[in-house]
């Protein structure tokens, strides 16, 4: 049953599996600490389901197993003359293509469907692919994809760390299976030094108010002036902390073409954003994650 399910995964363009069962999340104290920081910014949503969060047993009643996966987004480098022309607009690779949120949730349901279909039982089941009361990150790491590198990003040894996460609780009784997990960080110190607002405080802690992804995609207000400056041309999110990243070297081509690359999104410079009409923005970035911004917090990024 396990490497049915397993090669389901892989047909529906995931490239990680692993399957685990609830449990207490092992870091929640940090999750907590962080919290505490204030580095959530004005993100509320991260203080809600803190029971849920800190036990994924709580998430779902009855829940057996959960499916863990991690699919590439992965789709080219950006060359060195697009990062050092202050004309482009860059825009964060996972959304270069369809919001991923759409993607998985339709992916992590037909799984769901072929697991109860496998078993000849119908299981109860959720999926989440960050939008739920699940810390992902820690679970993916407990689960065996990957590490949380010193940037905060899960890491794997075979695809860097340009991939999605997603997790499907079901009812279903599946076989744990943890898959291959080797690496680490080591002494490297490249993302650290690398963020231009110093937004990695410390190893592994993200503080939300210097970071450029904060501000250019959930900070409605004014994007304060130190902050600004430090942007140059990134105009929705910040890949330089992943740009940098040794481990990057093995990132994979994604195999969903609903996050390949749409409307030249990998290649549009300031003035065509800021040309755009709010009509224009809606065709072009139709279907993307890049809308959680909105036309008005597009042209605010981008002057």
């Amino acid at each position: 049953m396990i490497n049915k399910i397993k090669n389901k995964s892989w047909q529906l363009g995931f490239d990680l599996f692993a399957v685990t069962k609830p449990s207490l999340v092992k870091n929640f104290s940090k999750y907590q600490e962080w919290l505490e920081n204030g580095y959530q910014a004005d993100m509320r949503w991260m203080e809600k389901n803190l029971e849920k969060k800190a036990d994924t047993g709580r998430i779902l009643p009855n829940c057996q197993s959960i499916v863990v996966l991690g699919v590439s987004y992965f789709n080219r480098n950006f060359t060195a003359e697009q990062k050092d022309d202050l004309k482009n607009a860059l825009i964060a690779r996972y959304a270069w293509g369809d919001d991923y949120h759409i993607v998985l949730k339709k992916k992590l349901i037909e799984l769901g469907n072929y697991i109860n279909n496998l078993s000849n039982h119908d299981y109860v089941f959720c999926g989440f692919t960050d939008t739920g009361p699940v810390l992902e990150r820690e679970l993916a790491s407990q689960a065996g994809l990957g590490w949380i590198g010193k940037n905060g990003n899960l890491i794997n040894y075979q695809i860097g760390s340009y991939f999605l996460i997603a997790s499907l609780f079901t009812e279903a009784r599946i076989e744990n299976y943890r898959p291959k997990n080797i690496g680490g960080c080591g002494s490297c110190q490249k993302c650290l030094l690398a963020c231009p607002t110093k937004a990695l405080v410390k190893e592994k802690t993200v503080d939300a108010r210097k970071c450029i992804a904060y501000h250019t995609i959930e900070n409605r207000g004014d994007i304060p002036a130190t902050i600004k400056e430090k942007m140059g041309n990134r105009i929705f999110g910040c890949d330089i902390c992943q740009e940098v990243c040794p481990w990057n070297r093995f990132a994979k081509k994604t195999r969903m073409p609903e996050l390949e690359i749409m409307n030249n999104r990998d290649c549009l410079t300031k003035s065509d954003i800021l040309k755009m009409t709010q009509e224009e923005y809606q065709q072009c970035f139709r279907n993307s994650a890049v809308k959680r911004a909105k036309w008005e917090g597009m042209q605010r990024n981008t002057k």
